[in-house]
């Protein structure tokens, strides 16, 4: 008897689906079904805002596992709501009274949101404040 040992690679396939604003699901139902709730819709809306051009590197959605950070410039009227709308929804979950609301003057401004994990709160900031409180001017 002789023995023969043979090196062998094995090649794996996962499959996941991806409903429209991102969110991953390894059951094709489950997406379908996400998709057509009104958190997909509404968080898919805010993924459509332009986000600050960092060099390349974008800052929407990255954050530790903790945190999500978005950098947005809310142009137009359909950007306003959509990000009111988010706001409004991590509301609905818990009311976090130090943050700034997203507001009608927002529009045209720069604006870093920090939303918590599992989208339990909110913090709204104008990107121009946070630059004069770092550098004092």
């Amino acid at each position: 008897m002789k023995k023969i040992e043979e090196k062998m690679t094995i090649e794996q396939t996962n499959v996941w689906y991806e409903a429209a604003d991102g969110t991953r699901f390894y059951e094709k139902d489950e997406c379908e079904t996400y998709e057509k709730s009104a958190k997909c819709a509404i968080r898919a809306a805010v993924c459509d805002i332009a986000t600050l051009d960092t060099d390349g590197y974008t800052l929407c959605g990255c954050g530790s596992e903790d945190q999500q950070v978005y950098v947005v410039t809310p142009e137009t009227d359909d950007d306003l709501k959509a990000l009111r709308t988010y706001e409004a929804m991590i509301r609905q979950k818990y009311e976090d009274t130090f943050s700034t609301r997203i507001l009608p003057e927002h529009k045209g401004q720069a604006l870093l949101i920090v939303v918590g994990y599992d989208e339990d709160w909110i913090d709204v900031r104008k990107v121009d404040d946070i630059v004069k409180m770092l550098t004092g001017k």
